[in-house]
């Protein structure tokens, strides 16, 4: 394990390795959607002395997925993560379809047997993973667990496990629509979206709320018209939305306005959100800075213009220049915005 400057955590840790042919170990991954056009963890692994090749299906069928024992051991025993929230597999996708089941019972079993620490873990394969959270799983990980544990220590696997927080990412309303529901069929003590790189407006309401329906009337929010809903009441499945824009060299576009429309869809749900960054292309209407935007030290944000033209008219697209290269200081963002909420986190 160790300490993450993913400020929605305290650790990651990666049990999940690869090995090539010649036996070298590799980080991996297999691109699943637009979202990961940009993938980190593919171009941050040269860092790490495990460069691989593209995350691509015919390259992972040159590797072999096995359990780091060394990096299981620390999950186990390490100790300033009691009390803490760890990220499970961060430069990977445990749930990937080149994952085989009996793996993941071995990393359920070692988080079932840290019950001090709170594991999140978020996958693009939302269909495997609610395959794999069926009860008939929870036998294979006690089974997992015996193997590991000390002799004569009591393995209780609560189903589903209280520690583990289940999410899945979404970069835009269309996969949202194929992932969300399937993460609301999976059994979780928590469920979260990370809504990051997010590269588009998302609505959330219809995993909010039951029986959603539109009523044909209108209401007026900021400059937008937005329909007006009726319901039956919340469902309560969904406990905390992650959003963030995308970072990096040729970061996509970031529109403020996807993060402050998800707070307050969040907030009128009672659902924790999270706003991590604005990411490394923040894009407003030059219309939206004055007297909004502002640097940490309390300053007039600068802006630049997105062509030549765009300051001859009011409404025009402009790039917010943030000193954070990533968009990540609350400081720098309007007060509605600076928003960053965890779940209840169980006792």
């Amino acid at each position: 394990m160790q300490r993450s400057s993913i400020e929605w955590t305290h650790f990651t840790s990666n049990p999940l390795r690869y090995r090539d042919k010649d036996g070298n170990v590799v980080h991996a991954c297999i691109h699943a959607s637009t979202g990961c056009l940009k993938c980190y963890s593919e171009a941050i692994a040269p860092r790490y002395g495990r460069a691989g090749k593209p995350f691509t299906a015919p390259n992972m069928a040159n590797l072999t997925p096995f359990l780091d024992e060394k990096e299981l051991h620390s999950i186990l025993t390490y100790k300033p993560a009691s009390g803490k929230m760890c990220f499970l597999g961060d430069m990977t996708d445990i749930f990937g379809e080149w994952v085989p089941f009996e793996l993941i019972d071995k990393i359920f079993a070692v988080m079932a047997l840290r019950p001090d620490v709170t594991f999140q873990i978020l996958t693009k394969r939302a269909d495997r993973m609610r395959e794999y959270l069926s009860e008939e799983r929870k036998f294979q990980i006690v089974l997992a667990g015996l193997a590991m544990a000390p002799t004569g220590t009591d393995i209780k696997v609560g189903w589903p496990l209280p520690n583990v927080w289940l999410g899945v990412s979404v970069e835009n309303q269309e996969y949202a629509d194929k992932r969300i529901p399937l993460l609301l069929q999976t059994p979780a003590a928590k469920r979260f979206v990370s809504y990051e790189p997010a590269l588009a407006r998302v609505s959330f309401l219809e995993y909010f709320y039951k029986n959603l329906k539109p009523t044909g009337d209108f209401r007026t929010r900021g400059s937008q018209r937005q329909m007006k809903f009726k319901h039956d009441g919340l469902l309560g499945l969904l406990h905390q939305i992650i959003v963030g824009g995308e970072s990096g060299p040729g970061a996509r576009p970031f529109e403020p306005d996807w993060a402050r429309a998800t707070v307050q869809q969040c907030k009128a749900a009672n659902v924790a959100c999270f706003v991590k960054q604005m990411g490394s292309n923040a894009q407003t209407r030059n219309d939206q800075v004055a007297d909004v935007w502002y640097y940490a030290d309390g300053s007039d944000m600068d802006t630049e213009a997105l062509d030549g033209d765009s300051y001859r008219y009011q409404g025009a697209p402009v790039r917010l220049q943030l000193k954070s290269s990533k968009g990540g200081n609350p400081l720098e963002w309007p007060e509605d915005l600076r928003v960053r909420q965890f779940p209840e986190v169980r006792a």
